[in-house]
């Protein structure tokens, strides 16, 4: 099955990093895992900012 990514740009960027290919160095990979995770947390954040309640949620799931 298919990996399906909810944020598309984040999903070009892990597969980049997948590196199925072979093409790009480890270095290339890991930069492209840093991409992936950027367009993660910045989708992230806008959904917290954004989304009514979405933050008092992930506020209320991550107590310490």
């Amino acid at each position: 099955m298919e990996r399906k990514h909810l944020v598309k740009s984040a999903g070009y960027w892990f597969n980049q990093a997948k590196n199925p290919s072979g093409v790009i160095s480890k270095e290339d990979a890991i930069l492209a895992m840093e991409q992936a995770y950027n367009h993660l947390e910045n989708t992230l954040y806008f959904l917290l900012e954004k989304v009514p309640g979405a933050k008092e949620e992930f506020d209320r799931v991550n107590k310490s």
